[in-house]
């Protein structure tokens, strides 16, 4: 019962968060991750529940990711360098939400809001993105794929 009233509420503010407030999924991806480390600490964290439904996998680049090894990762060509500041910021992970070869979102995660940094593969499909929460450097939380 509990788990289907916290549902309720997870899909309402989710709603509410898409009509009302920012349409940025960069704003929304955070809100959403902040939200989840605050209501349920310790709880694993369905990436599949973030941005739209679009997606098909969520990649994870880290700080001082160039266009090369963005490719690598991806396995295909986007211009991460001119469309966020990866390249020379170390304080955000980028969150690529791809469906097929292309990119359909993207958010530029603060890392002291989860870090996504330790995740490994650094791509999950949607049905398989549940991560778990860990106690990660500087007091953050570091988010890693149970194994």
């Amino acid at each position: 019962m509990k788990q289907s009233l916290f549902f309720v509420g997870f899909c309402l503010l989710m709603t509410c968060a898409g009509c009302g407030g920012s349409n940025d999924p960069q704003v929304n991806v955070t809100a959403a991750i902040a939200d989840h480390l605050q209501t349920q600490p310790g709880q694993p964290l369905d990436l599949a529940t973030l941005g739209s439904d679009k997606w098909q996998k969520i990649c994870v680049l880290n700080p001082y990711t160039v266009n090369t090894e963005g490719a690598e990762i991806l396995g295909f060509d986007w211009d991460f360098e001119s469309q966020s500041s990866i390249k020379e910021n170390d304080g955000i992970a980028l969150l690529v939400f791809v469906k097929d070869q292309s990119v359909v979102a993207f958010a530029e995660h603060p890392r002291h809001k989860g870090d996504f940094t330790s995740l490994k593969p650094a791509c999950l499909n949607r049905d398989d993105a549940v991560v778990i929460p860990k106690k990660g450097t500087k007091d953050w939380i570091s988010f890693v794929k149970d194994k």
